[in-house]
């Protein structure tokens, strides 16, 4: 039997019961921020020997011998992985 939970293509259908406008924020605004969290939030496809993923942050430090400059960089992110498969990534 087929059904929308044994496809190869995941389906995700969200129906709000009685969505209205209210003082503060509308039904649209309501909308718009619920499609922006599932976009950042929600994994869309993934690869099975990769079984999870984490982003961290990170400090780089640079010495530039010519100038005798030091910096600091804190907004770097880097991707950790539990499971590796490098022949199935592609750039």
């Amino acid at each position: 039997m087929h059904s929308d939970a044994n496809d190869d293509k995941l389906v995700l259908r969200m129906r709000f019961k009685d969505l209205q406008d209210e003082e503060d924020e509308t039904a649209v605004e309501l909308l718009k921020e619920c499609e922006d969290d599932l976009l950042n939030d929600l994994l869309l496809k993934g690869i099975p020997e990769i079984t999870k993923v984490y982003a961290k942050k990170y400090s780089e430090h640079e010495y530039d011998p010519g100038t005798g400059e030091y910096k600091c960089s804190d907004d770097n992110w880097m991707l950790e992985t539990d499971g590796v498969c490098l022949k199935k990534i592609s750039f």
